[in-house]
C-alpha cells in the first residue's frame, strides 16, 4: 500500500481486503506506480495513494490515504507511471504528472501539476 494506493486511510499493507467508501457505483479502476484512480459510473474521478510528480492532478497533499475527488463529466481513464489521463464528456484527452521526456504529449517536457489538455 505505498503512499495510501489503496485508499484505506492509511499506507499500511491490507489483508483481505477492504471495501473503501466512494460516492456512486465503479465504473473503472486504474492503477499507476503508487497512485489509484477511480471512475465511478455518474462521471466522477476519484483519486488515492502518492501525488508524486502531481500524479493525481493536484498541486496538495503529497498523499491521498483516502479517495478524493478529483474531476468530473469524465468518460475514460488511464495511468502511467506518475502520471494520470481521462477523457471528458466532450472527448477531450487530458493528462497530469510526470512528464520529464514528454510522455504526456503537450508540447513540452516538465512535468504538470494540474490535468492539461493533450491536443493531437
Amino acid at each position: 500500500n505505498p503512499g495510501g494506493i489503496l485508499g484505506t486511510g492509511d499506507s499500511a499493507d491490507v489483508c483481505p481486503p477492504q471495501r473503501v467508501q466512494l460516492s456512486g457505483k465503479v465504473a473503472m479502476l486504474m492503477t499507476g506506480t503508487s497512485h489509484s484512480l477511480v471512475l465511478t459510473e455518474d462521471g466522477h474521478l476519484w483519486g488515492a495513494g502518492a501525488n508524486d510528480d502531481w500524479a493525481l492532478g493536484s498541486r496538495n497533499p503529497s498523499r491521498l490515504y483516502v479517495f478524493a475527488q478529483v474531476a468530473s463529466g469524465i468518460r475514460a481513464i488511464g495511468t502511467g507511471y506518475r502520471s494520470s489521463f481521462y477523457i471528458d464528456d466532450s472527448g477531450r484527452l487530458f493528462g497530469a504528472g510526470f512528464n520529464f521526456q514528454g510522455q504526456l504529449g503537450i508540447g513540452r517536457s516538465s512535468s504538470r501539476e494540474d490535468f492539461t489538455r493533450i491536443r493531437f
